[in-house]
């Protein structure tokens, strides 16, 4: 796995497997996200659209990117509510 099929698996799960969200945060179109996660499948066997393969992937992209891994993400929850 390259660098950049690394940053496009990692962004690709952070932005919840939407490859809209995922194209804005990497600057780059659908169409060539799309192209990417297809080339991915193939290279590796393992298939990013697909909840599990992605996990494995992740774990692939982390170890490719020096353990970097996607930022905690701040939910607003309506916890304090009463």
């Amino acid at each position: 796995m390259t660098r950049e099929q690394a940053e496009i698996i990692m962004a690709f799960a952070k932005n919840d497997m939407e490859i809209k969200a995922a194209s804005k945060q990497l600057y780059m179109s659908d169409a060539n996200v799309a192209y990417h996660l297809s080339k991915i499948q193939k290279q590796m066997g393992w298939n990013p659209r697909k909840f599990f393969d992605l996990c494995y992937l992740v774990g692939i992209a982390e170890q490719r990117l020096g353990g970097e891994s996607i930022p905690e993400r701040k939910y607003s929850t309506n916890c304090d509510r009463k």
